[in-house]
């Protein structure tokens, strides 16, 4: 489930706190309204009683929710108004104040007062209407602070996401830039605030970025051309010196190995060019054409056969009839042979290597699969970085560039390569997709 995003939350902690400080002011307002209403009815009871508690009768006619009872000294009933509970008036008897009786409902506030003679004088006033008028009170604020809590979110959040809008802005833009867009920068916005200092601080950081990233990969591309020449001299001339007459053994051996450390070095230099080309853009879809990546894949698995069967490694091929692609197919059969040739190094003694290619959902999926020991849990997120090897890589030979440019290629021809979960124990698989012209 999707976290809900800066400008939810906040709009949803205000909510929550305009709707407890309403709740606690609600809550006060109407302890302070009961009270000033029980002040009330105590003043206007107190005002009865000190007319009346002399009296010898009740008056005949009482002011509205009133009620009263009188007794004799000795505590007996002499008269009591129509609709006041006996219990309601005796419970007022003796009290030291005025005291609210919840039963029966609505409730009575009631008081006594005892005359020079010693008889009794109580009155009760009805609570009917001031239970209303505090029940509407609470019916209101039911209604009304979940009104005004939405009312604060929805302003929390318009403010929060007028005033974000700018940082909203700069992530947008920070995303953009990758690697090869370098040169891009985030708007700097003219108010001098927060904003602005972060804005050139990130675009003083890019500018670095930018100057290392260039440097680097200029020197990986001069590097790459100037190494071209000498190994090219240097080939030859061992070449030279094998095909001389009298050469001993050992000597022949040295230089052969020589020449293949040279050879080594000549896919090195040629696969740092060649990833240099691509970071600096150099390789774009000028090159592409349609192709039938059916018959190129075919192809490439009839030359890594050669190379399996010289380490007594079998090649399965699967290959569907597919629709064209767009590409190099120089590019796109370096990529497969690199695939192939990776699976057949790192294989087990007569093992095999299974290719398998199939359109699924408009696009080609090729799937390279091996029995070699598999690619080692903390090395899976890393191994498409350059220069990176594996146990298994290091004593095989490799150089760790190849699968770092075998993602740039799929990548510069809108597809993807992964290393896919592995589909069984003792088997490591490589998934290549392709879009179809």
């Amino acid at each position: 489930m999707k976290a809900p995003g800066f400008n939810t939350r906040l709009a949803l902690w205000i909510a929550a706190l305009v709707l407890a400080a309403l709740t606690l002011f609600a809550a006060a307002a109407l302890a302070y309204f009961r009270h000033e209403q029980f002040e009330q009815v105590n003043i206007e009871l107190a005002d009865f009683l000190g007319r009346y508690t002399s009296a010898e009768a009740l008056p005949g006619a009482l002011p509205p929710f009133f009620s009263a009872a009188r007794f004799d000294a000795g505590g007996r009933l002499v008269e009591i108004s129509p609709g006041l509970p006996e219990a309601v008036a005796r419970r007022g008897l003796g009290a030291r104040s005025f005291i609210t009786e919840d039963e029966p409902s609505p409730g009575w506030r009631v008081g006594a007062a005892r005359s020079e003679s010693g008889a009794w004088v109580v009155a009760a006033y009805r609570l009917t209407e001031v239970r209303e008028v505090l029940v509407d009170m609470v019916v209101s604020c039911l209604v009304v602070l979940p009104v005004f809590a939405a009312l604060a979110a929805w302003g929390a959040w318009w403010v929060s996401h007028r005033a974000l809008d700018p940082l909203r802005k700069f992530t947008t833009a920070a995303t953009e830039i990758a690697a090869r867009r370098l040169d891009r920068r985030v708007p700097e916005p003219a108010a001098d605030d927060d904003l602005r200092r972060l804005a050139l601080a990130f675009n003083g950081m890019l500018e670095r970025l930018e100057a290392g990233f260039d440097q680097a990969q200029r020197f990986a591309a001069d590097a790459s051309h100037e190494l071209r020449t000498p190994l090219t001299i240097m080939r030859g001339e061992i070449s030279r010196l094998l095909r001389a007459p009298g050469i001993s053994p050992e000597v022949e051996r040295k230089l052969a190995s020589l020449q293949e450390e040279i050879g080594r070095l000549e896919r090195i230099s040629e696969h740092l060019l060649l990833l240099a080309s691509f970071d600096a853009g150099q390789q774009g879809a000028r090159h592409h054409e349609p192709l039938d990546f059916s018959a190129l894949v075919r192809e490439a698995c009839e030359d890594a056969e050669v190379l399996a069967s010289a380490r007594d490694v079998r090649l399965r091929a699967e290959i569907a009839d597919t629709p064209t692609v767009r590409g190099d197919p120089l590019l796109l059969r370096r990529l497969v042979l690199n695939l192939l040739d990776n699976a057949t190094r790192y294989n087990l003694p007569d093992g095999e290597v299974a290719c398998v290619l199939r359109e699924a959902s408009g696009r080609l999926e090729l799937r390279v699969r091996n029995m070699g020991p598999g690619v080692p849990a903390e090395a899976r997120a890393r191994v498409f970085q350059r220069f990176f090897r594996a146990d298994a890589a290091r004593v095989s030979g490799g150089h760790g560039l190849g699968l770092a440019l075998a993602r740039e290629i799929a990548r510069s021809h809108g597809g993807e390569l992964v290393l896919a979960p592995d589909p069984a124990p003792g088997l490591t698989e490589f998934l290549l997709t392709l879009p179809v012209a």
